[in-house]
């Protein structure tokens, strides 16, 4: 099954971090952390903490 949706880029506060918000078609979102290095862009998952991640 697809839902159809939208990805929107909100504006760096750095340039080494974004964020995306995902709309998807049944009026959910999900956003997402991206961290650039060396000009590669990653998902940021969890806060970094093992504990509480």
């Amino acid at each position: 099954m697809r839902i159809g949706g939208e990805a929107v880029v909100a504006d760096p506060v750095t340039p080494g971090l974004a964020s995306v918000e995902l709309r998807f078609g049944n009026e959910s979102r999900q956003t997402l952390d991206l961290t650039r290095d060396d000009g590669v862009w990653w998902l940021a998952i969890g806060n970094g903490d093992p504990v509480k991640p």
